[in-house]
């Protein structure tokens, strides 16, 4: 065999190991740019999905908690509604006020509404707190199924007894369970406002 001849086989399996090295090798790399196309859209497939369960979970959360007990829809109902502007009006507004800071457990609203007349010291919230979640205020005296949760006047009349007393007289309810008749809550207008005077408000 000639030298030249010998030359072109020999360049001709040169020229055929490029050729097949180089298809292996754009294989591998097609093999390997397509794994990091599925690795990368399924990862982000992935935590988009975690991103929306962990959001959806979070906005349960947030959206689920109520309190333990839901207050009554109304806190006093009038026997008859009092005419708008009469001090009748404005003692109901002042019933209304005592009634809903305890059956929603707002205590300093509680604290507000009482009276300083006769510059008398009203108890701090603590002690209002105490007295009614642990006692039931004053109703339990004579009411042992009173609670504060569903607590709600209805039948409510007024007397007001001079420009600086008064008194609201109504059915006490349990949320609908009707508990007595005839109990009452004094008033007096304190700087214009009527304000609750109950045995509650004071140190005792």
């Amino acid at each position: 065999m000639s030298i030249s001849k010998r030359s072109t086989i020999f360049i001709a399996l040169i020229v055929g190991s490029m050729v097949l090295i180089a298809a292996c090798g754009g294989s591998d790399s097609d093999s390997v740019a397509s794994a990091d196309s599925v690795s990368s859209s399924g990862g982000s497939s992935i935590v988009s999905a975690t991103a929306e369960l962990e959001s959806e979970a979070v906005g349960d959360d947030v959206a689920t908690p109520e309190p333990e007990h839901q207050p009554p829809a109304v806190s006093v109902v009038a026997l008859d509604v009092p005419e708008e502007g009469s001090e009748e009006a404005a003692v109901f507004a002042a019933l209304d006020r005592y009634v809903t800071s305890i059956n929603t457990q707002d205590w300093p609203a509680f604290q507000a509404q009482c009276s300083t007349g006769n510059s008398r010291n009203v108890v701090d919230t603590a002690k209002i707190k105490f007295t009614f979640e642990e006692y039931g205020g004053f109703f339990k005296y004579d009411i042992p199924d009173f609670s504060i949760y569903g607590f709600n006047g209805r039948t409510v009349e007024f007397r007001v007894y001079s420009d600086e007393n008064a008194r609201a007289t109504f059915d006490l309810y349990d949320y609908d369970k009707w508990l007595a008749t005839g109990v009452s809550r004094t008033f007096e207008k304190v700087d214009g406002v009527w304000k609750s005077d109950s045995y509650e408000c004071y140190p005792g």
